[in-house]
Formats: structure tokens, C-alpha cells, sequence
């Protein structure tokens, strides 16, 4: 008998302590995952396990676009429940598709009554609940975020409270992120809007604009304030999460010239292997070059480029033309300095003999040319960046 205890207690033990916890996830299409055709459109729940330690936790998405509380709980949810077990989380989102005006509708007096439900079947099941309200909408009403949900988040912070639930408030902090970054960035950077072309997927090569949904970094803002809410909160089994939670390590954004871009990606925090977008919009007529990292190499010349992060604090800064009249294409009577492979090509068109000397980023001289009216020169440069210095003006270069 003694043996037989001896040799059941070590594996008992170890099932212990490699069990996984698991967060279930349930809502609409904000908080929804998608395939990479549709992206860079993702919900929070996506994003969410980027978060924690996937040794320790994983995160179970079952969200559903187009639900309301009433169409999940009488659709979806009868499959989820027995699923769920003692000591899993359950995260709840609705709000949005409550207030539409076909049988998904679910108003007040009906909406408490299906949240009310979900917590009290989970928590019948030993796991533990949190509430959360709504993500804005991307409307704005004289220069204002739009109240497009009216009462329903409010709803849900009276339900959370009544229920002695923990709730986190989406709704207040994409709020106060779309009135601190107004309009313009709000709506390229954070929600389902941007130009044709801009990214390449199947469901988005065209463009579009969507102002209910978020791209990635929106979806990682959301997913991140979730996970520092749970930190913090007052809930002692919720806050268990908080151990399993990866560090974050920052990425900085600058830029050179303010006065050549419209919006650039605003500095944030993520954990090691979450996907950053490095993104700016370039005002008419200017030009982006490249951005460069903390070690002031050349990262990317594409104005909307990616990522991938590591366990360190990084920063990147968008370098702009500082002078478009150097930039090919703006006048024919310019120098005009273009590259290709590992070389610089000069072309001058002025009448007069035109001098130009080309720096290394230390300062030193790699090239140093009297350019002939109508000739061209090539430069034999390595990667890296260069700056091309004439009597009155100056130009910088980046070979690829």
C-alpha cells in the first residue's frame, strides 16, 4: 500500500503543476478572431494570449460576430457551458449587437437578465466571471466620440455591481484613447479603416472603412488594459491571472519632422513575440524615407511596416525628406539622388557644374563629385545611410 501511494503521489504532483488555466472569452466582433484574410482587422480576444505565459495560460476565444447576449446565450453558449470547468475565467462582452433592431435585440430589462445568466452559470460551475463593457465606436460628433451604445455599457457597469462582479471598462478607456489621439489617428491606426493598397490581405486590398471593428494595434491597446485591470483589481481569483502575465518592454516612436507627417504609431508597450505596427501617414507632398532603430540602423523604408518584438525596450524613428524640392519627381531642375542595389545614382540637369559631397552617418567622406550639367555619376556605396551635402542643400540617402 505504501508503495503504491509513493508511486501515484509523483505524478499527481506533476499533473499539478503543469495544469493549464484557462480563460474562455465570449462576445461579438470585437472581441472575435479572425484568419489572416480579413486582416489587420482583430478583436481583443485575438490578442489576448499574446499576454500571458501559454505554458501556464490558455486563452480559449468562442466570441461570435454579430451576437447579442440573447443570441449567443440561446446559440452559442449551451455548447461552451459544459466545457467550462472549476477554476476557469470566463470573460463576457456584449453590448454592441444588443441594440439591433432585428431578434438579436436585447434592451434593457431583457440585457441584465442574460448577463445575470452567464455569471451565475459559470460561477454554478466553479470558474469565475468578469464583466466588460463595449468598446466605443469610431463616430465622432463635433470633434467628440459619439455615444453610439447610449445606455447599454452603463448597463453593464450596474449588472457588474449588482452581481458583485468585477468589471473592466472598455467603453471609458477607448473613450479617453480616441479623445487624447483625435480623429485622424483613431481612425487609421486603431479602427478597421485605411486606403486601398495599404494592407494586402483578401478581405482588405481594396480599402474600406469600418468604424465598429479594430486593427491589431487597437486590439492590443484593448487586450493590454484588460490584462492591467486584472492586475489591479480587488477580485483575489481574478487576480491570480495577473502572475502568469508577461512583461512588457517599450517601443518609443519618433520622428524627425513633425511637420511632414500626419500621424506616426504612438509609443506603447507589448510583450515579447506580439506583432508591432510601425506606421505613418505622410502629408501631401512629403516624403518618407525609412525608419531607423535605437541603434540608429536602418530598420524599413516602407512608411507601413512590422515588428516582431523581443524581451528588450526598442525604438524607432521616422526620418522624412527634409527638403522636397531633393526628392525625384518635384522639379527638373534639382539634384536629384536616387538608389539602387548598393549604388547612388547622381543625376544634375542644372546648367551650372554642380559640387557634391556624400557622408557616411560618422561624418565621413565617402564620395565627393563636380557633376557636369545632364551627366549622371554612380557612387559605389554600402547599406546603410548616407547624407549628400551641395553648396545649399542636403539631401539624405538610403541604400537598401
Amino acid at each position: 500500500m505504501r508503495k503504491l501511494f509513493c508511486s501515484i503521489f509523483p505524478i499527481a504532483f506533476s499533473l499539478a503543476i503543469t495544469a493549464q488555466v484557462r480563460v474562455f472569452t465570449i462576445g461579438d466582433s470585437t472581441v472575435e478572431s479572425y484568419s489572416e484574410d480579413f486582416y489587420p482587422r482583430m478583436g481583443w480576444g485575438q490578442v489576448l494570449q499574446d499576454f500571458f505565459d501559454e505554458s501556464q495560460v490558455t486563452v480559449i476565444n468562442k466570441a461570435i460576430g454579430g451576437t447579442s447576449s440573447k443570441s449567443f446565450y440561446n446559440g452559442a453558449w449551451p455548447n461552451i457551458l459544459p466545457d467550462i470547468q472549476k477554476g476557469d475565467y470566463v470573460f463576457i462582452n456584449f453590448g454592441i449587437n444588443d441594440r439591433a433592431k432585428d431578434d438579436r435585440a436585447c434592451p434593457a430589462g431583457q440585457f441584465e437578465q442574460y448577463i445575470t445568466k452567464f455569471v451565475e452559470e459559470t460561477r454554478n460551475k466553479g470558474a469565475y466571471p468578469m464583466l466588460l463593457t463595449s468598446i466605443r465606436r469610431n463616430m465622432w460628433e463635433n470633434e467628440m466620440p459619439y455615444n453610439a451604445y447610449h445606455e447599454h455599457p452603463q448597463l453593464m457597469r450596474d449588472i457588474a455591481k449588482e452581481l458583485n462582479v468585477y468589471c473592466v471598462d472598455l467603453d471609458s478607456f477607448t473613450y479617453k484613447n480616441m479623445l487624447a489621439s483625435g480623429e485622424l489617428y483613431t481612425t487609421r491606426h486603431r479602427y478597421n479603416t485605411y486606403e486601398k493598397g495599404e494592407y494586402l490581405s483578401k478581405e482588405h486590398a481594396n480599402g474600406g472603412k469600418d468604424d465598429i471593428h479594430t486593427q491589431e494595434t487597437g486590439a492590443q491597446e484593448n487586450a493590454r488594459y484588460i490584462v492591467e485591470c486584472i492586475e489591479k483589481c480587488e477580485d483575489e481569483n481574478l487576480r491570480k491571472l495577473s502572475k502568469f502575465a508577461k512583461p512588457l518592454y517599450s517601443i518609443t516612436f519618433k520622428i524627425n519632422d513633425n511637420s511632414k507627417a500626419l500621424t506616426i504609431s504612438q509609443s506603447t508597450a507589448l510583450p515579447e513575440g506580439a506583432r508591432l505596427t510601425l506606421k505613418t501617414l505622410p502629408k501631401e507632398n512629403s516624403c518618407f524615407l525609412y525608419w531607423t532603430d535605437s541603434n540608429n540602423n536602418v530598420y524599413s523604408n516602407k512608411s507601413l511596416d512590422f515588428y516582431t518584438m523581443q524581451n528588450k525596450d526598442e525604438t524607432f524613428t521616422a526620418v522624412y525628406a527634409s527638403d522636397m524640392g531633393n526628392i525625384d519627381g518635384i522639379k527638373s531642375d534639382d539634384i536629384i539622388i536616387t538608389v539602387k542595389g548598393t549604388y547612388a545614382y547622381v543625376f544634375n540637369t542644372k546648367t551650372d557644374e554642380e559640387h557634391i559631397q556624400i557622408y557616411n552617418i560618422n561624418g565621413e567622406i565617402k564620395a565627393d563629385l563636380n557633376v557636369n550639367p545632364n551627366s549622371i555619376r554612380i557612387v559605389n556605396l554600402n547599406k546603410g545611410i548616407f547624407l549628400a551635402k551641395t553648396k545649399d542643400k542636403s539631401i539624405k540617402i538610403l541604400v537598401n
